[in-house]
């Protein structure tokens, strides 16, 4: 929770806010069906325009599939007394997204590979690629039965100390 936006995304507020621009975005796809004179424009701004309202949709759809298949609305459901019938029904919901939980892979930073390079240049830094750059040292390895055991022992040991 500390690190992550959810205390704001799944408060009133959050919720209010993602109906207001939901509501927004196809307000203003429908004021430009309606009200604005198409011929003009040149076709491609208008094409341009259909897509990018398109596009706009699309994401707030996702972003609204993402906010209720999430962990933190299975979480909400059995803290507002959700029964084995509304966790069946979400677990079910899950498997047809098919999201997995956890991919049982580990990032892996390759430390001597990235010490040996040299610092980026200023102007990738300001456009980002620098981080894109770090990336290329982080390599999946999959990560079997035995050590997995040993991370969640040693932080179960660090939850009871707490």
């Amino acid at each position: 929770m500390l690190y992550t936006k959810a205390p704001l995304i799944y408060s009133r507020a959050g919720i209010i806010l993602r109906c207001i621009s939901s509501l927004l975005s196809v307000t203003a796809f429908i004021t430009f069906q309606v009200k604005i004179e198409k011929h003009a424009y040149a076709t491609t701004d208008i094409a341009i325009t259909y897509l990018l309202f398109a596009a706009a949709v699309f994401l707030e759809f996702y972003a609204f599939l993402c906010l209720v298949l999430s962990d933190w609305t299975m979480i909400w459901l059995i803290g507002k007394g959700g029964n084995a019938l509304t966790s069946a029904i979400y677990s079910q919901l899950r498997k047809l997204t098919g999201s997995k939980r956890w991919s049982r892979s580990i990032s892996q930073y390759n430390l001597k590979s990235s010490s040996f390079e040299s610092e980026p240049y200023r102007c990738l830094k300001f456009l980002g690629i620098d981080e894109m750059m770090r990336q290329m040292h982080v390599n999946r390895k999959y990560l079997n039965e035995e050590l997995q055991g040993l991370i969640f022992e040693h932080l179960r040991g660090k939850a009871w100390k707490i």
